[in-house]
């Protein structure tokens, strides 16, 4: 399943809470403030389409630097079952119960 996060569809997330990301913002270092004004800690989950990062946790601006514009489908979670930021080769959004 992992290698359809690339072009995940959309109905796999529930729309009242996808978060766009304000164009300003949209590079790693503002999607780290905007994650961690939400609550973000150190340190997130990835699933990723990407092996070498699937099923592991790493530092949050770290893994954002390795996944924002790569093209590889990714979902970090930053706060389990309450925020969470997807990163896909034609989408880019936060997720936020």
């Amino acid at each position: 399943m992992t290698e359809s996060l690339a072009h995940p569809n959309l109905d796999w997330f529930d729309s009242r809470y996808m978060r766009s990301i304000p164009p300003a913002q949209s590079g790693k270092e503002g999607i780290a403030r905007i994650l961690r004004s939400k609550g973000a800690g150190r340190t997130c989950w990835a699933i990723s389409e990407d092996r070498k990062l699937d099923a592991k946790e790493f530092e949050l601006e770290s893994v954002l630097a390795e996944i924002v514009g790569c093209g590889m489908g990714t979902i970090l979670s930053c706060v389990p079952g309450k925020l969470a930021f997807v990163e896909s080769e034609n989408d880019r959004f936060i997720l936020e119960r």
